[in-house]
């Protein structure tokens, strides 16, 4: 059990690194609960900006951390 935690932990920070600068601040507003309306406000980028890069985070993310969620 200890070993799949470690393991989804790693996956996490290589997913993570994986991502570029944009998808970093969007993930980093995902986790703060931020809704797509004050992402564009703070980052001053278009909504279809904020959506397509939400959806690439959780295409690059998600997958890792529903495996962290079972174990």
């Amino acid at each position: 059990m200890v070993d799949a935690i470690k393991l989804g932990a790693l996956d996490s920070i290589i997913r993570y690194k994986l991502l570029i600068d944009e998808e970093k601040q969007i993930f980093a507003r995902i986790v703060l609960n931020a809704i797509n309306q004050k992402m564009t406000e703070k980052l001053y980028i278009s909504r279809s900006s904020v959506e397509k890069h939400r959806a690439l985070v959780m295409k690059k993310i998600l997958p890792c951390l529903l495996r962290c969620y079972q174990c």
